[in-house]
């Protein structure tokens, strides 16, 4: 589907991409590494596509390509929610878990798909999800009644959106860190000297790539200690080994 997070229409690698970035190991040197040979900007839009709201990537339920059938999203939503159903209540009607199958799926529109759904199975698994009491601290809440499964995804889905557009910001961050370091503006011109702001677009396209080449200002390149922080901002293995 053109609105899901997905890595078939690539080689494996893209996966690997992907789960890096919604990791908490994500390094810049770890993702040039992980994209070698991959269209980075390619897999961030396909990724951006995944986050577009189900009401919007599956109009009234149905597939955007083929608006006779049933899309992928919306139908795998709604088996999710047949067994949240079925877990509340299993003596109910089919009817009434059609009913209320539709009308859930539906007031979810405004979610990705993929996060109502990643929501959904969580709360299967835990049946539990993060409220607020009266004095302002957070517990994790049972799951009683039906007009609680509504707010219980949406919490849920809360953090995994969060960790989505992380992962999204990322990507686009390597998309443009590898289009810096391809732009000719990077490399000295044989007949003249680099200018100041040549100078300071390569050193910083140079520090975003994790390269340790460094410009001076007269031009001349020389290398730095490696950095004694990684991105996220803990020693390195460098630094602890020195």
């Amino acid at each position: 589907m053109a609105n899901e997070i997905t890595s078939t229409d690539q080689a494996d690698p893209s996966r690997a991409v992907v789960e890096l970035a919604s990791s908490a190991k994500w390094t810049t040197e770890q993702a040039l590494t992980a994209c070698h040979g991959l269209d980075v900007r390619r897999l961030a839009d396909s990724y951006e596509r995944g986050l577009v709201p189900l009401a919007q990537a599956e109009p009234g339920g149905k597939s955007a390509r083929d608006p006779q059938k049933d899309g992928k999203l919306s139908r795998g939503l709604g088996d999710d929610l047949a067994m949240i159903a079925t877990k509340l209540n299993p003596t109910m009607t089919a009817d009434q878990a059609d009913a209320w199958i539709k009308a859930t799926t539906y007031s979810l529109g405004d979610l990705p798909g993929r996060v109502a759904r990643e929501a959904a199975q969580a709360v299967l698994r835990r049946w539990k999800y993060p409220a607020i009491r009266d004095d302002g601290a957070v517990v994790m809440k049972p799951i009683r009644f039906f007009p609680e499964v509504d707010p219980a995804l949406r919490a849920v889905a809360a953090d995994i959106m969060a960790r989505h557009r992380t992962a999204l910001m990322r990507l686009r961050a390597l998309e443009q860190a590898i289009a810096d370091a391809g732009r000719p503006a990077l490399e000295a011109p044989k007949d003249e000297a680099l200018s100041a702001d040549e100078i300071a677009s390569a050193n910083a396209a140079f520090a975003r790539l994790g390269i340790r080449t460094r410009y001076a200002a007269d031009g001349s390149a020389y290398e730095i200690d490696r950095p004694r922080q990684d991105d996220r901002g803990n020693e390195t293995e460098e630094a602890k080994a020195a």
